[in-house]
């Protein structure tokens, strides 16, 4: 489990703390909005941020919390829903479909955008699985769910258990934030590993687009 902190600071052309990335367009201020709001007003029971307090989180950069929890139970919920971070990531979630809807559900009434992928089964006992992926985004930061089922009523689950994606706009800049599983000890060039790499470059249109992603 780790915390990490990304973000660009306004005028630069890369983010903070990631000399890796490459960003072709920099994050301006963003022009005042207006709010209809309260600061810190709620509404439906969740806390609502302000145009001015989003155009700051969005200034200050981007946290991320990534974590492999092999087992979901409700700590874990409760800690990843009281994150104190914009994007939270979670691998090795081995929720089934009817459960990732569940706790996606259960993340939107605590103030996030939240989507995931169920875990597979293994075929070694009647319930081992494999894999299961799990990822939100504050509401502050407008972001869409990538790779979701075009058969699912909405778009809660996504067709992999071992990443899951969502398009987020972070100032006027749009990336790929996500988090993906790799199988241990397989070879990067072959099977599932190669999959998640060759749907990396298809997302970022061949590095055109940043990419955020926690992965294990």
């Amino acid at each position: 489990t780790g915390t990490c902190m990304f973000g660009w600071a306004a005028g630069t052309s890369r983010p903070r703390g990631s000399s890796s990335w490459k960003v072709s367009k920099s994050l301006e201020d963003p022009s005042p909005r207006r709010s209809h709001n309260r600061r810190g007003h709620k509404r439906a029971g969740r806390k609502v941020r302000s145009a001015a307090q989003r155009d700051e989180a969005q200034a200050n950069g981007v946290s991320v919390l990534f974590a492999n929890i092999t087992v979901w139970n409700e700590a874990h919920a409760t800690r990843l829903f009281k994150a104190k971070e914009d994007i939270v990531m979670a691998v090795e979630t081995h929720l089934d479909k009817e459960d990732v809807v569940k706790w996606v559900e259960q993340a939107q009434r605590h103030g996030w955008r939240s989507c995931g992928g169920a875990a597979s089964q293994t075929g070694r006992s009647e319930h081992g699985t494999h894999g299961g992926c799990f990822m939100q985004v504050q509401r502050a930061f407008h972001s869409e769910p990538i790779l979701a089922h075009s058969s699912a009523a909405d778009a809660r689950l996504v067709n992999s258990d071992v990443m899951a994606f969502r398009m987020v706009t972070i100032g006027d800049i749009k990336c790929i934030a996500g988090c993906c599983y790799f199988t241990s000890g397989g070879n990067l060039r072959c099977g599932t590993n190669r999959m998640i790499l060759e749907t990396l470059e298809r997302l970022s249109r061949g590095g055109t687009i940043p990419l955020l992603v926690g992965a294990d």
